[in-house]
């Protein structure tokens, strides 16, 4: 059975099959502490930057590739 974390809206798996893309450390970290960063954002009251937030958390989930901002 799969231990899931709920932060709002955003359901955090906690096992790396979850991903849709390649599984990788990096990725896990960044989820992790992005979920974090949600909790205290929203604490905050930042409406905007929770909602870049929770924008983040779902495209590692997704696997989406970073925009390449090189030059």
């Amino acid at each position: 059975m799969r231990e899931r974390q709920r932060t709002n809206e955003i359901e955090f798996d906690t096992h790396q099959s979850a991903m849709t893309g390649p599984p990788n450390s990096h990725a896990q970290t960044a989820l992790q502490y992005l979920t974090w960063a949600l909790e205290e954002i929203e604490k905050a009251g930042n409406e905007k930057a929770a909602h870049h937030a929770r924008n983040a958390l779902e495209a590692l989930r997704r696997g989406i590739p970073p925009i390449n901002l090189k030059s």
